[in-house]
């Protein structure tokens, strides 16, 4: 024990470590040690372990935190990731297309883009085949212009092949009497299935059809030759028993545009058909009932979602253009211990518009309108740390050790003086 009439000049080291102690200890003699505060002091540990182990799971697991921030340079290229399937299409008849907000074909996509062809209970009925970007038909229009041109080029075509074959089966002499010029044989007579006069001749499908009307008869086109090789199946019901799946990814060039679906391949080759019925024939031949498998915008991150995956859309009567109306918001996850992902969300609406054969209102198809905004939003993954830890093991020891000691000092107090007795009706003391 220190003097207290020692000066603090002749204390030494240790004494003076001695005043600066905040918590005395009392002698054992004068601890006094109960059932109830040992029974505390067990509660007490077992919480501080209990929420040891609680905040130690909390530090290790990652939060994410997110914020949103303008950005006016964005980049004009969109990953654009699909996978459709049209039950009642037939793959031949089905194509796709890109385009910028003005209409135009959006030029430099990179597309990797495959169909395959199904059958009515959606297996798969041939391998996977390439498909290429373009050639999609989205206005009457437009359908109608290409079928006058085709047929005004294989009008010009024949012309050709009848004044080349004038000369019959031999080679053109020349006033020297040699043969000169390239030895023409004389045109085939096509077969014109019953239906045209005596020694006519019918070498191109248009020509059987035309046969056909002047008889009044009805036109099949399923086995007519001439119609085989010219790649189209003229009768209106055929190819509803097939359905396609069209997959693949595009890498668009332009920030805002759309994504359609639309009739292509198969009309370009309509030369058998007039004006009025090919647009009928696209029509009948196009419902735009569909599923969407999957469409996504980049990338996928933890916590990515696509509305449109997994959806399907019927239409009645199949004629009708569906739209859908992406607005997309580019996106940066960043990972603790990865390169951050560079994807996209959006958000949509859609719409069915129906029209009719002859409405000049457009052609069935499927179409997907997007727009990127301005804003981005930015995905942190982040862990508390160790120092945010440690701060929490202490405020978990101190705090159990001080709330268990009040309980504790009051449990002793109440069972040191006993709880407060007293008889019922009876004056005090008696």
């Amino acid at each position: 024990m220190i003097s207290p009439n020692i000066s603090p000049k002749d204390l030494t080291l240790y004494e003076r470590l001695r005043r600066l102690d905040y918590h005395p200890k009392t002698k054992d003699d004068f601890k006094v040690r109960t059932a109830y505060g040992g029974a505390t002091s067990v509660v007490a540990l077992a919480c501080m372990i209990f929420l040891f182990f609680t905040e130690l799971k909390y530090s290790m697991e990652k939060e994410i935190v997110d914020h949103m921030y303008v950005n006016s340079s964005r980049d004009t290229r969109l990953l654009f990731n699909f996978n459709l399937t049209f039950p009642s299409v037939s793959c031949s008849l089905l194509s796709a297309d890109a385009l910028d907000p003005l209409g135009n074909k959006q030029e430099g996509v990179e597309s990797h883009v495959f169909k395959t062809r199904l059958d009515s209970m959606g297996n798969p009925i041939a391998a996977k085949t390439w498909h290429k970007l373009g050639d999609t038909f989205t206005e009457e229009d437009l359908l109608l212009k290409h079928e006058e041109d085709s047929r005004a080029q294989l009008e010009e075509e024949e012309e050709q092949e009848e004044k080349l074959g004038e000369e019959g089966d031999g080679q053109q002499v020349g006033e020297d009497g040699k043969p000169r010029g390239r030895n023409l044989k004389r045109r085939k007579c096509g077969d014109c299935y019953g239906a045209g006069e005596p020694g006519q001749c019918c070498n191109t499908c248009a020509e059987v059809k035309q046969a056909y009307d002047s008889k009044g008869w009805a036109f099949i086109g399923l086995n007519v030759e001439q119609c085989k090789q010219e790649n189209l199946q003229v009768s209106f019901g055929d190819g509803a028993e097939e359905g396609c799946n069209i997959h693949g990814s595009l890498l668009l060039t332009h920030d805002s545009g759309n994504v359609h679906f639309a009739p292509g391949e198969q009309l370009r080759q309509s030369g058998a058909l007039n004006v009025a019925d090919l647009v009928t024939f696209t029509f009948l031949q196009f419902n735009v009932s569909h599923e969407i498998h999957h469409l996504s915008l980049g990338e996928e991150f933890p916590g990515f979602r696509s509305p449109l995956s997994n959806q399907k859309r019927s239409v009645a009567d199949g004629y009708g253009m569906y739209q859908y109306y992406l607005k997309v918001v580019p996106t940066i996850y960043k990972h603790l211990s990865q390169p951050p992902t560079v994807s996209n969300q959006y958000a949509v609406s859609e719409h069915i518009r129906h029209i009719n054969p002859g409405s000049n209102r457009g052609l069935p198809g499927v179409w997907f309108f997007y727009d990127t905004s301005p804003v981005h939003v930015e995905f942190q993954e982040r862990r508390k740390g160790l120092l945010p830890f440690l701060t929490s093991v202490c405020a978990i020891v101190g705090g159990v050790f001080s709330v268990f000691g009040v309980v504790d000092g009051v449990v002793h107090n109440l069972m040191k003086n006993g709880l407060p007795t007293g008889k019922m009706g009876g004056a005090p003391g008696s």
